[in-house]
């Protein structure tokens, strides 16, 4: 009988679950999935500075949960929209160095981390209004 081998994860560090909603129905939803007992949902951005990041983290599973809220009256014009989502992914980045305790990040970590998470912030952000633009369009 030949010896197996057992592979290891090779992540080292895993990074937040992050959610982005555009909505404020979106948000009321996922927030209240993973608060339950939530009295009361976070005041939704609109206006000017429509975006923020909400942070949680599950006490008995040490999971780590960012939900980005983006107003969809702030989305516009596609470098304020770049300028928010990175701002927002800087946020996310944050909370995840607080809760692996990592108060001082070399440049190159952090720069490389808050780009991760601004890009795919950015992909979300495509991926989702182009499934609405196709129902719209089938819709009509």
């Amino acid at each position: 009988m030949k010896k197996q081998s057992i592979w290891c994860n090779r992540n080292l560090h895993v990074s937040p679950y992050m959610g982005l909603c555009l909505t404020q129905k979106e948000f009321q939803t996922e927030y209240q999935s993973f608060v339950p007992a939530a009295k009361g949902v976070p005041r939704y951005p609109t206006g000017e500075g429509g975006a923020m990041t909400c942070e949680l983290s599950k006490d008995d599973t040490r999971e780590l949960l960012c939900i980005v809220a983006v107003s969809e009256e702030h989305t516009d014009d596609p470098v304020e929209l770049v300028k928010t989502l990175t701002h927002e992914a800087v946020h996310v980045w944050q909370f995840y160095c607080d809760e692996i305790c990592e108060t001082n990040p070399s440049p190159e970590f952090m720069a490389y981390g808050i780009s991760y998470l601004a890009a795919e912030l950015i992909m979300k952000y495509n991926e989702l209004t182009a499934s609405r633009k196709k129902k719209r369009s089938r819709s009509l």
